[in-house]
């Protein structure tokens, strides 16, 4: 892997409805990524602050893999 590129995105969704026949939840990404790091620490810390702040933003990916 290469030093510059990160190795943890973050992907944050808002619920948009609930489906009531399969029971499940519809999801939105709030956008492709929302913020990129290197290490899963700061990724957990970063999923806590948007909760914190975004209380739309309910349900977070947390991708492992290179991105630049």
């Amino acid at each position: 892997m290469s030093e510059q590129a990160k190795k943890y995105r973050v992907i944050g969704y808002s619920q948009t409805r609930y489906n009531e026949e399969m029971w499940t939840f519809e999801w939105k990404s709030k956008a492709a990524t929302i913020f990129q790091c290197d290490t899963l620490d700061e990724a957990l810390n970063q999923v806590k602050f948007i909760s914190e702040n975004h209380h739309d933003c309910t349900r977070f990916e947390i991708v492992r893999g290179e991105w630049y």
